[in-house]
């Protein structure tokens, strides 16, 4: 999977968390009874933080969220949902999640902030089947008394991929059905389109606006077709839903011509022709072409 796709499957995932009635019931689904029982959900609130550095960027993104206890005790806890965004399976996730673990608790210390509990859960939705392996599970062959030495902690571990239909139609929140569902077909383009005018209308009168946007530009980065295609999809979906879709489909297309006619700028810029001749081949403005080399230079500082 490409880094522009997987920052795709980043920011919709991000987005879902978001949406408070969204990211409630998601952590309700991923977290055994046992655990959910002693916390607070009316309290869970998405953080700005992230425990993410560079050298897990690239594996990882995370949303994380505080909860209070469900008791008396005097503590939060905080949940931490990762992501697995790579296209297959890695062997060494357990790992990565026990880095990114000992990164989290080491950044409360430094911040001087009361140690929290952190409950890791690795959320997948790639197109092949896994199972997740744990540090011991690398160790079969080691002496008992050395195995003892073996990190040992609980991963909550969800594969969309392979959940059975019934797991999702018994949501009860349909805005996350209709989220995870979009997802869950993110590798199979075909079962997506099949999907997409009951899944778009499920979510149009219930979730933000906003959300509604990222759902579908979502949707259009995965199935990339053109405009024909996506008027046949939209025939039987009613206004103003429909008329709101082609908009998104529009700017999704401009931004798309913006994009590709930025790099050409670049190009052409950093081969030495002057901004003059840059806006006679692109036909964009003087001051679009001034922006596009700006904002390269100031990312390159």
């Amino acid at each position: 999977m490409g880094k522009k796709l997987n920052n795709i499957h980043d920011a919709y995932f991000k987005a879902m968390m978001e949406e408070p009635e969204v990211a409630m019931d998601f952590v309700k689904w991923v977290l055994p009874a046992e655990v959910l029982h002693l916390l607070k959900l009316s309290t869970l609130r998405l953080m700005k933080d992230s425990f993410i550095d560079n050298r897990l960027s690239s594996s990882f993104s995370d949303a994380l969220f505080s909860v209070e206890y469900s008791s008396d005790i005097d503590e939060k806890a905080l949940i931490c949902i990762l992501m697995e965004h790579k296209s297959s399976p890695q062997k060494h996730t357990s790992f990565q999640t026990l880095s990114y673990l000992a990164s989290a608790y080491l950044s409360q210390i430094k911040q001087k902030n009361p140690l929290s509990i952190i409950i890791p859960v690795v959320y997948y939705h790639g197109k092949e089947n896994w199972t997740l392996k744990h540090p011991i599970d690398f160790f079969q062959n080691t002496p008992e008394k050395l195995r003892n030495y073996i990190p040992v902690f609980n991963i909550e571990f969800v594969d969309l991929s392979n959940m059975a239909d019934k797991e999702l139609i018994a949501l009860r929140n349909s805005m996350l059905y209709s989220a995870l569902s979009v997802q869950r077909f993110s590798h199979n383009s075909p079962g997506l389109i099949d999907q997409l005018s009951n899944i778009i209308q499920t979510i149009a009168g219930q979730l933000s606006g906003n959300f509604l946007d990222q759902t579908i530009v979502y949707v259009l980065e995965i199935i990339d077709k053109e405009p024909e295609f996506i008027m046949k999809i939209t025939e039987n979906i009613q206004e103003p839903l429909k008329e709101k879709i082609m908009s998104t489909y529009q700017k999704f297309i401009q931004k798309g011509k913006l994009e590709g006619k930025s790099e050409i700028v670049i190009n052409l810029h950093e081969t030495g022709m002057d901004i003059d001749f840059i806006v006679k081949v692109t036909g964009l403005s003087k001051k679009t072409v001034e922006d596009i080399i700006r904002e390269k230079e100031v990312k390159e500082r």
